[in-house]
């Protein structure tokens, strides 16, 4: 944290403020929706063998920034091996499968 935000935050507090959290602001609204996040779901299961320039020719009016967000932050897949599998696998035997 900057030296001028720690003097903006003591200013604050002597002042009589009592909270420290950040209040709610407007701003630019999520373009992520379950309806896109499970759009997304189905074509990465239906090839597991996909880029990201891929999936941004399939969905054309979604920043390649955001489709990879959905993948990795919402949906939890990770790239190994050339293919994109949930971050959570187990061993069972000879094969890996979800818990």
């Amino acid at each position: 944290m900057s030296e001028g935000m720690v003097r903006k935050w003591v200013r604050m507090l002597n002042e009589g403020r009592k909270n420290v959290h950040d209040e709610e602001r407007s701003g630019r609204p999520t373009l992520t929706t379950e309806e896109l996040v499970g759009h997304l779901d189905e074509k990465v299961l239906s090839n597991r063998r996909f880029t990201i320039t891929d999936l941004s020719m399939n969905f054309q009016n979604i920043s390649r920034s955001l489709l990879h967000e959905i993948a990795t932050e919402h949906l939890h897949y990770k790239k190994l091996c050339s293919r994109w599998v949930p971050k959570t696998l187990i061993k069972n035997g000879n094969a890996w499968e979800q818990p």
